[in-house]
């Protein structure tokens, strides 16, 4: 999958050009629906199946705020989108400048001049365009105009409810991550480096990687089921987000221990897949006490999670 970073100097091959544009944070079922539709067509046409982005996402340009951690950072969501088939990756630079583009010139400018586009895949909520002033119908009207087709893909609901990232990072955000899951269609993942942390799992007996995961929705407090996978190899771990209250420990830690593995990883990269949420953190009596509930703890995620 190619990664376009400037249009000026490499739009070679883009030829017959089938295109979507979003930020797709989280390539939930939603998302899927617009990229299977998309290079469906794109075989069709023998031409190339490409998402337009953003990088920075916008959230970090047009809000006074720091910007929202995200379901997909970068790196994964382009390994997400080059496993679904997409060709070619056309990531756009969000600037201030690029923010202020009107709804005319982000057509005329983007997609008619400097894409061509021959199809366009949108979602049913889709609007661009400073202030998204531009709505469906007017692309559409513009596309006409222009020589491309605008297709309007159906939402994804599951229970009678529309899957959308803002809901996932919400379900992510109180721990609800099986359903949120249902929704990406893949369990949610973090992935981290291995750093120093404070070896209370080891003295317990439960010795714990302690993970430094940036610019990454890192779900509740709790205690999860997880499957660890490093270096490829997968194993059983439950996951302890919080505080740690039972040793008052300040700041928010995320620490997986990580069933029959007995290797040093400080330094490396870990990756945590969620599978359920088994309980609060809370605090215990004793480390004794703490150390029976990370055993029932333990005996209840051998049952959820198989490997």
């Amino acid at each position: 999958m190619r990664i376009i970073r400037d249009l000026s100097t490499d739009k070679k091959d883009l030829s017959n050009l089938v295109l979507t544009i979003g930020n797709f944070d989280g390539v939930h079922l939603g998302h899927q629906a617009i990229f299977k539709k998309l290079t469906q067509r794109a075989a069709e046409l023998e031409g190339v199946s490409a998402v337009l982005t953003f990088d920075p996402h916008p959230s970090k340009i047009l809000r006074s705020t720091a910007s929202i951690p995200l379901l997909t950072p970068f790196e994964e969501k382009m390994r997400l989108l080059e496993d679904l088939g997409i060709q070619s990756v056309i990531c756009i630079a969000f600037t201030a400048d690029f923010a202020r583009l009107t709804k005319e010139e982000f057509v005329e400018k983007v997609l008619s001049q400097s894409l061509a586009v021959k199809e366009l895949f949108v979602g049913h909520d889709f609007a661009f365009g400073f202030r998204r002033e531009g709505s469906l119908k007017f692309l559409q009207e513009m596309g006409k105009d222009r020589g491309f087709k605008v297709n309007v893909v159906d939402p994804v609901e599951i229970n009678g409810t529309i899957v959308s990232s803002s809901l996932i990072r919400r379900l992510v955000q109180e721990g609800v991550v099986s359903q949120a899951s249902t929704m990406l269609g893949r369990n949610y993942v973090i992935t981290g480096r291995v750093v120093q942390g404070y070896r209370v799992g080891k003295k317990l007996g439960f010795p714990t990687a302690n993970l430094l995961c940036a610019n990454k929705l890192i779900p509740a407090p709790g205690i999860y089921a997880v499957k660890t996978v490093f270096k490829g190899n997968e194993f059983v771990g439950v996951v302890n987000i919080g505080t740690c209250p039972t040793f008052d420990r300040e700041g928010l830690s995320v620490e997986v221990h990580i069933l029959s593995f007995h290797q040093d990883i400080y330094d490396e990269m870990l990756k945590v897949e969620f599978y359920e949420r088994l309980r609060e953190e809370r605090r215990f009596e004793s480390p004794e006490a703490l150390a029976e509930q990370i055993k029932k703890d333990i005996e209840q995620t051998e049952k959820i999670v198989q490997i």
